[in-house]
Order: C-alpha cells, then structure tokens, then sequence
C-alpha cells in the first residue's frame, strides 16, 4: 500500500500530499469523584498530514471519543496538544 494513500471522512480513499506531523491528542476521562472514581488520562499520538483540514481532525476526535468512551466511567474530552499550547493558565 502506498504511505501516501489515507482514508478520509469524506470520499474514501484519496491520494494525499505533503508530510506527517505529530499530534498528540490527550484523552481525559473526568471520572465521578463524588462515587470514588477518579480521572484517568491517556496520550495518543496522531500522525496527520501537514495539510490535514480542520473536518478530517475533528472527524478523528469523535472517533477516538467514541472508542476511548468504552472505557470510560465519566465525561470524554480530546484535546489535541496544539490546543492547549494556547490557552491561559
């Protein structure tokens, strides 16, 4: 299979261009505190493409919502580690 060939929310598979950039998206699970459940986190990286547009990024995030949301005994959120570079402490 050819490394530039990916799949893509919209029409299957297409042939993209351009290079790999690493993202790491942070999974947090919130938990229930007031039952004794506690947060859990987890860091998964993502390779996406340089040019990766913002629908096939968010795509990813429901997905990995979706499959890290199995495990989870409360509330899912991803962020992606570019977000986060942002925001004010």
């Amino acid at each position: 299979m050819d490394e530039n060939l990916t799949s893509s929310p919209n029409n299957g598979n297409t042939l993209v261009g351009g290079s790999f950039v690493k993202v790491k998206a942070l999974i947090t699970d919130k938990g229930d505190l007031s039952v004794g459940i506690f947060s859990r986190y987890w860091e998964v990286e993502c390779p996406f493409y340089r040019d990766a547009d913002d629908e096939e990024k968010e795509w990813f995030r429901k997905s990995i919502a979706n499959v890290y949301g199995e495990f989870a005994e409360g509330r899912i959120t991803v962020k992606f580690d570019y977000e986060l570079q942002y925001k004010d402490f």
